[in-house]
């Protein structure tokens, strides 16, 4: 009770004037103590908070919940987290609420109170770390962008993202503290971050922040790492597969592509699909910044940060046929360091090779194998003729495993054999200069495995076929003309028929706008064009000789034109895609290729536009987006080349 004078203070006790109502009603709990210099407020706080503490262990509430109500208004907290610091030692389980009421305040009101608060909490877990995984919820969830109105700035100001960027640092401050002071707390973090991981449907700037923050935690808790690297990659492809390929009628090209200038509806059904390739695309691109960065500083120390992700790729990736583009995470990182293609390699090809493994399994592993080989521009030469004469002889094992009333063809039966054949010719098309003349031992092998009873040409897709015919000559294969006679006939029988396997090229061109930059550098593109091979037909090069008995069906370069258009039109003002209809295990578009400056655009192995369905026209030109200030650093961006009405390069 504070004693009253004629003037109407109080001689013993002092109050700030949030509680000046309280006070002149005679109930102020503050009035038990004068400071006795300027400079003793605090003490007086802290005297009054332990001193609540402790008659709350008695049974009186009073001036316990005179401090909490204290905590939970704006004016003087600052004051008030300090005094609780003073005397965190005094707190026990009993003071739940108030440590409750402590997590919930608003503390990034200004820098003092962002301050104070990280001294109240560092000091509260190293006194009880029974309170850590309830700080550790708190921080957490605050790597989420603040809702609409928790926030002083106007939502979509410069204002507000500084604000955000602060909130942010603060948060990554006090984490980091916490985990220093309590080690045993990072598995209790990895399972908040687990839970409060955001839904695949959330907006993707929500995507953005939480996976920026949550590469940040690596960095200081790198404990936490590989489990961090395997959430990661698994969220990608839940979104990754939504991003889903529509499917066209066998005549979708006779369709009038102008039709669907001004369909909304169907723009409005391709929404979500765009939607969820922004928030890929956007999620890559920070996963990318971050690999370059970590190399930039230490590539040597990068190998078990990539041993991590292979494992990732293989318990997430792998089994996922649906996938579009977060396959080509290991494929960007593999460029960090020059043991990396060989560790993937090596990873992919030991699993095409064990005979106890899922068939399946092994028909995506030899896929990557052959897409990798054909696509990753730096790969060594050695390594690529390593795999390529691996695959080979995984071929030819198959089938001399094979009893004699076995050597038949069956594409259920064979599919691991015929998918090994897939990965070889694919690969030797794209790779034909560094494969040549692969020496008498592998083309033996070649040979007979590709006129073997089971006869994998046959399966194979034509446009992969078609070209290898003429690139067998390079590499030290001589067909006599009952060969090519056979496989033009067979082609003009069987082509496309029902039989052939649905096989897919993982690493397919990227598609995607903004993250593209980190790819192009280091991707292959298809630059054997129709022209080329035109000019060596009559002359007396070994590739003339096999494109003489096997001619591709249609120009290449018209088949580069018209996915010209099509490229053009997967793209919209937004920097989002919209895939298209494709053959295949509905994985990735059939090979397709858009071109560096200097080479023509021209249709790789594997594409068939017929099996792609009608275009839109984009309604405004779109220049893809630079990357501006990356976060972890990284190259700039690249970017598709832009393209006239008739889809061809300006």
């Amino acid at each position: 009770k504070t004693q009253r004078t004629g003037e109407g203070r109080g001689v013993r006790g002092t109050c700030d004037d949030s509680c000046e109502s309280q006070c002149d009603s005679d109930e102020h709990p503050m009035s038990s103590a004068q400071p006795k210099s300027p400079g003793s407020g605090l003490a007086v706080t802290i005297n009054f908070i332990a001193a609540a503490l402790s008659k709350k262990l008695q049974g009186d509430e009073v001036d316990y919940m005179f401090v909490v109500k204290q905590l939970e208004a704006a004016d003087h907290r600052n004051r008030w987290i300090q005094g609780m610091t003073g005397c965190v030692d005094a707190i026990t389980e009993k003071h739940a609420q108030l440590v409750t009421c402590l997590l919930q305040i608003d503390w990034h009101a200004n820098a003092d109170v962002t301050v104070s608060y990280k001294e109240l909490l560092t000091a509260l877990v190293s006194a009880h770390p029974g309170f850590a995984p309830d700080v550790l919820a708190m921080l957490i969830e605050q790597m989420l962008p603040p809702q609409l109105g928790a926030c002083p700035a106007e939502d979509g100001s410069e204002t507000l993202q500084v604000y955000i960027n602060q909130r942010y640092d603060a948060v990554h401050n006090i984490l980091s503290e916490v985990l220093r002071i309590v080690p045993s707390a990072i598995e209790r973090t990895f399972a908040l971050i687990v839970a409060t991981f955001p839904h695949k449907l959330r907006p993707v700037d929500v995507q953005v922040d939480y996976l920026k923050n949550l590469l940040r935690i690596i960095v200081y808790a790198p404990h936490i790492q590989d489990q961090a690297l395997r959430l990661i990659i698994d969220r990608l492809v839940e979104i990754d597969v939504e991003i889903k390929l529509e499917e066209h009628a066998e005549d979708a090209e006779e369709e009038d592509v102008f039709a669907m200038e001004d369909d909304v509806d169907a723009e409005l059904e391709n929404s979500r699909v765009n939607e969820m390739a922004n928030k890929l695309d956007q999620m890559l691109k920070l996963i990318y910044q971050f690999f370059a960065t970590a190399a930039a500083e230490n590539s040597a120390g990068l190998t078990p940060t990539f041993q991590a992700l292979l494992q990732a790729f293989e318990e997430s990736v792998l089994p996922v046929h649906k996938s579009k583009a977060t396959q080509f995470v290991v494929f960007y990182a593999a460029c960090l360091h020059p043991s990396f293609p060989g560790m993937f390699l090596e990873r992919v090809l030991l699993m095409v090779a064990d005979k106890a493994g899922a068939p399946l399994i092994r028909q995506t592993c030899s896929a990557y194998v052959g897409s990798f080989l054909a696509r990753f521009q730096p790969l060594a030469e050695e390594q690529l003729r390593d795999s390529f004469g691996f695959l080979i002889r995984e071929a030819q094992t198959w089938l001399s495993e094979l009893r004699p009333e076995e050597l038949y063809p069956d594409p259920v039966k064979h599919a691991v054999f015929y998918t090994l054949c897939q990965s070889i010719l694919y690969s030797a098309c794209f790779r034909r200069d560094e494969l040549m003349n692969i020496g008498a031992d592998l083309c033996t092998e070649l040979n007979g495995i590709l006129s073997s009873p089971l006869n994998p040409m046959r399966f194979c897709l034509d446009t992969v076929v078609k070209e290898f015919a003429k690139v067998a000559p390079m590499l030290g294969i001589v067909w006599d003309e009952s060969v090519l006679d056979r496989l033009a006939s067979e082609q003009m029988e069987h082509g496309n028929c029902s039989y052939q396997l649905d096989m897919f090229f993982p690493f397919d061109p990227y598609l995607m706008d903004e993250s593209r930059g980190f790819i192009d550098s280091i991707y292959e593109v298809w630059k054997y064009g129709e022209d080329e091979d035109d000019m060596q037909e009559n002359d007396d090069s070994p590739r003339g000789t096999g494109s003489e008995s096997i001619s591709v069906s249609g120009s290449f370069g018209d088949m580069g034109v018209e996915y010209g258009r099509l490229a053009r039109s997967n793209s919209n003002p937004n920097g989002n895609i919209r895939p298209r209809s494709v053959s295949g295990m509905g994985h990735t578009p059939n090979s397709r290729s858009f071109t560096q400056l200097g080479h023509s655009l021209s249709a790789s192995p594997g594409f068939e536009p017929a099996k792609i369905g009608p275009y839109k026209k984009r309604r405004k030109n779109h220049s893809p987006d630079k990357f501006g200030n990356a976060t972890f650093g990284g190259r700039s961006s690249g970017g598709m080349n832009a393209l006239d009405e008739d889809g061809m390069e300006l």
